[in-house]
């Protein structure tokens, strides 16, 4: 109840009152509370047609996202397609390519050229540099298609595996690698072997020194796991420590390193599908450090009806 319409109820249950002596001002309260009346009836309409104009707009907007999203989710199922097929079907002739320069070099073991010789190595590591960037092609697009298997995974287990194996690949391997106990935790084996395998054989390739070292740290934080990959190679300038995560970045040329510009590409979209960031703290000539979080509890994640390898 507004304050006039209390002033005129005090005023007609007051004693000794007078309609007569109080008309004017009674009919200028009820005028006031009808002007006031209308005003609340015209800002309550008002409004409810701007609340419904809202609504209208919100739901007209919700809808049009959903159909972007719908369109741009089609548009990058179409791509993927796109890459796995191209990669795919370039794979049968670059074979074909090796596998003929293999017949004509023994063919020609005999002939005394050093030209030909060094014709044919130069065309042997152009085809094999066209394997390796078509592999990892097709690896990255096949990361968005597939329905990852969760399981548990013991990341000390996958650290051990891959310094086995670069043992047994390298004769003259002189690596020390430092890692704790490290956790077991929800996530894709066969991707989680990927990441640190990137990041170990990076630190061993990017290196100078003659000793070559990597330490493996972690921490434990409510939700996630954070890691550190530290190493002592030749570190990589700050204008680039963004630039190294981009499909076919490359710092380097292949006089100096061998590479297809795509495994920290295929780093970060690993980190990403199990719901975790990924960055480089690096100086040029002082190592770099890649430090990422994985989520502890991911569920298996449905990109397509294609499943994961083990």
């Amino acid at each position: 109840m507004s304050e006039n319409l209390d002033k005129l109820i005090d005023l007609i249950g007051s004693d000794g009152f007078d309609f007569n002596l109080n008309k004017e001002f009674m009919l200028s309260l009820l005028h006031s509370e009808k002007k006031r009346d209308v005003k609340n009836q015209f800002l309550l309409k008002k409004y409810k047609i701007d609340f419904e104009r809202v609504v209208r707009f919100l739901d007209v907007s919700v809808q049009d996202v959903e159909a972007k999203n719908d369109e741009l989710l089609k548009v990058n199922i179409e791509l993927e397609r796109f890459a796995y097929v191209v990669s795919h079907d370039l794979k049968a002739p670059v074979r074909n390519i090796l596998a003929f320069i293999n017949i004509i070099e023994r063919e020609l073991e005999t002939v005394k050229c050093e030209n030909i010789q060094e014709y044919f190595f130069f065309v042997k590591k152009a085809s094999n540099t066209i394997n390796t960037l078509i592999t990892e092609t097709l690896e990255y697009s096949m990361l968005n298609k597939k329905s990852i298997k969760i399981q548990e995974v013991n990341i000390t287990e996958i650290i051990d595996n891959i310094k086995d194996l670069l043992i047994i690949e390298d004769d003259n391997y002189n690596v020390e690698i430092d890692y704790p106990n490290l956790p077991v935790l929800n996530a894709n084996k066969a991707m989680m072997h990927k990441l640190f395998q990137n990041f170990i054989e990076n630190g061993i390739k990017y290196n100078v020194n003659k000793e070559k070292k990597i330490s493996i740290n972690f921490n434990e934080e409510k939700d996630f796991y954070s890691f550190e990959v530290k190493d002592n190679g030749i570190g990589i300038s700050n204008e680039n420590c963004e630039k190294i995560f981009d499909m076919y970045t490359r710092l380097h040329n292949n006089s100096e390193y061998d590479g297809t510009g795509i495994g920290l590409a295929i780093c970060k979209k690993i980190v990403n599908i199990h719901n975790g960031r990924i960055f480089v703290d690096s100086k040029k000539g002082e190592g770099s450090t890649f430090k990422f979080s994985l989520e502890k509890a991911l569920q298996d994640c449905k990109y397509s009806e294609v499943a994961v390898d083990q």
